[in-house]
């Protein structure tokens, strides 16, 4: 059978959950974070280990027309398309898988955050025949199966389908240990689209070594995720096939936080480096999850950047966030990473539960005070599976991602946690000084001028916006 994977070019109008300041949401995703559609590449090498012929169309990175993007269906002639369906945007989503299926008629599946999130809202759309309410990495080959064989599917567990007038919604897709699965299809895109602002190498790419965080914090979703963790082994074959095979020379591990098992961390460091493999890496974790040793360590197997994740600058918003950290541990990470000429890179929010202005100033006054070659200020979302989000919910008696996707407009101050006293504007004012402030600092200035990867960052802007401008124009 032909399957086509399909990721589809993020829709515009989505102001309520725009990261604040001066980056829309449109710049993170295609300029900031250019990164390959991770759920889709391991989807697909399931199927092609399943003996299936595979596509991945990659249509949000491509900057692929509706015209193009049907005519690169149309050309591979799929009986079966997959499509990721996002929170942001779903409706226009929907209405263009419409318009696919109505000219090229294949059976649809939609996977993704909104599917998963609103299970029955997805397959209320006439056109979805299955919607998966899981990963996918157990139900996925199932339900290709039965649609190959035209059997039922209500013994597939992680999906949502219509049998007739009625929904049926199976059980909850159990888990999959993540040794079992083959390495993501890296064959079937093109590795040379995907980069970040910040990459230091030509051919980037992201990697999974674990999933899920066993810490609680309000604001963080991956809490709801159960913590799994590769084998070692296997993480460090699937770099070395991305070395060999892909020439891919800098990796992103998508790990929540990478070090929460120190032993690991140290056991992977180590044999990373036995391996001979010379391959630049960059990390996310917490500040109190590395000391010293490790860090030197870390250097050693090429680990160049860390993204910590900050928060705030202010004890008490630290609290109330249930980050079970201090100031103190922060300021002495951060110290630490920069001695062994490790970028550092720090997430901060503005606009948490109980903000105010001077909170946001310990916050910017904190991250002038540290050695951070690279920091961003986000205006705090409220996020499914968030305590933010049901403050919302109890406070408005709606959701507002439901409100968005039904077309109902919702104000701006519905987007922002109602445990704050400062507006949307304010707040999006406050993230704006928080940049100037920060990145414009003479110290700062020269500190990056003399900074090792300085010259690397500067060629990616100039590269990025080059493959962006021909992918705008061939993806007429």
């Amino acid at each position: 059978m032909k399957i086509t994977f399909l990721r589809l070019p993020l829709g515009k109008g989505i102001t309520g959950v725009e990261p604040g300041g001066y980056v829309t949401s449109l710049l993170y995703f295609q300029w900031l974070t250019r990164y390959p559609p991770m759920g889709l590449l391991y989807s697909a090498s399931l199927s092609e280990k399943d003996g299936h012929q595979v596509q991945i169309i990659d249509s949000e990175m491509n900057g692929m027309s509706l015209k193009k993007l049907t005519r690169s269906i149309k050309e591979f002639n799929p009986q079966v398309v997959c499509s990721s369906v996002n929170v942001f945007s779903p409706a226009s989503e929907f209405a263009t898988l419409k318009i696919l299926k109505d000219e090229l008629k294949f059976k649809l599946i939609c996977r993704g955050h909104f599917p998963r999130l609103y299970p029955e809202e997805t397959i209320q759309n006439n056109h979805v025949d299955f919607a998966l309410t899981g990963k996918g990495f157990f139900s996925i080959p199932l339900l290709i199966k039965a649609i190959v064989n035209n059997t039922g599917a209500e013994d597939i567990p992680g999906i949502i389908f219509r049998d007739g007038n009625r929904i049926v919604k199976t059980g909850e897709e159990p888990l999959v240990d993540l040794n079992t699965l083959p390495f993501p299809a890296r064959n079937l895109i093109d590795n040379n689209i995907y980069t970040t602002a910040l990459t230091t190498r030509d051919r980037f790419s992201t990697i999974i070594g674990s999933l899920g965080c066993p810490y609680r914090c309000t604001y963080c979703q991956e809490k709801s995720v159960p913590y799994q963790a590769r084998d070692i082994n296997s993480i460090i074959e699937e770099i070395t096939e991305c070395k060999q095979k892909y020439g891919i020379n800098e990796l992103f591990f998508l790990d929540p936080i990478f070090t929460v098992d120190r032993e690991r961390t140290t056991d992977f460091c180590s044999k990373l480096i036995e391996s001979g493999i010379r391959i630049k890496w960059v990390m996310r974790t917490r500040p109190d999850l590395v000391d010293n040793e490790m860090l030197s360590l870390l250097a050693e197997a090429g680990c160049i950047k860390i993204h910590y994740g900050i928060e705030s600058g202010n004890q008490r918003i630290l609290d109330t966030l249930s980050r079970q950290i201090t100031l103190g541990d922060i300021r002495k990470a951060v110290g630490m990473t920069a001695k062994k000429h490790i970028a550092v890179f720090g997430y901060f929010m503005v606009g948490n539960n109980g903000e105010t202005e001077e909170s946001i100033k310990d916050t910017i006054a904190f991250a002038c005070s540290l050695p951070f070659n690279f920091v961003q200020f986000m205006k705090v979302a409220p996020i499914h599976n968030t305590d933010i989000l049901e403050n919302s919910i109890d406070k408005f008696k709606s959701d507002i991602w439901l409100e968005n996707y039904k077309g109902i407009k919702s104000s701006a101050d519905k987007w922002k946690p109602q445990d704050t006293i400062l507006s949307t504007n304010t707040l999006n004012l406050w993230i704006k000084k928080a940049y100037r402030a920060f990145y414009l600092r003479p110290g700062y200035l020269w500190r990056m001028i003399i900074f090792r990867y300085t010259p690397f960052y500067v060629i990616r802007q100039l590269k990025t916006a080059a493959l962006i401008l021909r992918l705008k124009i061939s993806g007429k």
